[in-house]
Formats: structure tokens, C-alpha cells, sequence
């Protein structure tokens, strides 16, 4: 077999023999293992049991956003908007149990919002410190009838 004289790689600019530069390839297979990494959550979110049974159920029962803002005014009133995403008060780190129960220690953890509200509350560790009743309004949810 043929040896292959010394090159130049393109992107790092360092000489080496051989077909690719093995530190460019070392770094490509770095990103390309990383990209495919998904966090637990994402894996949970992903799940037919949240995508279809669960997130929409929050949502229909709780259809206004439940999110308690100051109006112009300064006083304290829920949101009017639609709710369309389920949001986690305190984050789930991809534990099953808080990723699906809609109440932990009997204060509500799945609460529905609309997209605005829910963009201003981007924190991956959730909202630990809202308050029911102050925050947002409790979540109303009832358990499905298995038949």
C-alpha cells in the first residue's frame, strides 16, 4: 500500500498524512455527538403519553391562561389569552414523576399558559417561586375514567 505524502489540512492548518487530519475528525465526531445527545426532558416532552394525552387534557381543562399579572392599573388579574402550552412550576430535570404529575405536595406543577407568558419564564429549573393563588390560578384537572 502506497504511502501518502505529508498535506496541509484546510481548517486547522497543520500537516498531516493520511487520508483526514485526525484532530479536525476528532473534533467533528465531538460535536456530532453532542448534537445528538437529547436531555431526559426532551425525551419525556417527546412521549405520545404528553404529546397527546396528557399536556392536551391540562390545556383543555384550564383553556385561559392561568397566569396572574398586574394590569395598567396595578391590580392583580389572570390572563385572557389562550392557554397553549403546559408549563412545568418547578423543572422536571427529566424525572418522570415531576414531569407528569399535574400536583406535587398538593400545589399545582402543571400549569397551563399562553406562549407569551410562558416566554417570559424561559428558566429550565421551572418557577419554584410562585405562589398559587398569587402567580397563577390553581390548575383544574381531572384524573381520566379508564373504562
Amino acid at each position: 500500500m502506497p504511502i501518502l505524502p505529508p498535506r496541509m489540512c484546510g481548517q486547522c492548518k497543520q500537516g498531516f498524512t493520511g487520508r483526514e487530519c485526525p484532530k479536525c475528525t476528532k473534533s467533528r465526531q465531538d460535536d456530532d455527538a453532542t448534537r445528538k445527545r437529547v436531555d431526559a426532558s426532551t425525551f419525556l416532552r417527546n412521549k405520545r403519553v404528553w404529546r397527546d394525552r396528557t399536556s392536551p387534557s391540562i390545556i383543555s381543562a384550564n383553556p385561559i391562561c392561568q397566569r396572574i399579572r398586574t394590569n395598567y392599573l396595578g391590580q392583580r388579574e389572570q390572563c385572557r389569552n389562550a392557554s397553549t402550552v403546559v408549563h412545568h412550576r418547578i423543572g422536571p430535570n427529566g424525572d418522570a414523576d415531576k414531569f407528569f404529575s399535574v400536583y406535587l405536595d398538593g400545589v399545582s406543577q402543571l400549569i397551563a399558559l399562553c406562549a407569551a407568558c410562558h416566554a417570559e419564564e424561559r428558566d429550565p429549573g421551572g418557577t419554584p417561586h410562585w405562589v398559587e393563588g398569587v402567580d397563577f390560578m390553581r390548575t383544574q384537572y381531572e384524573t381520566p375514567k379508564v373504562f
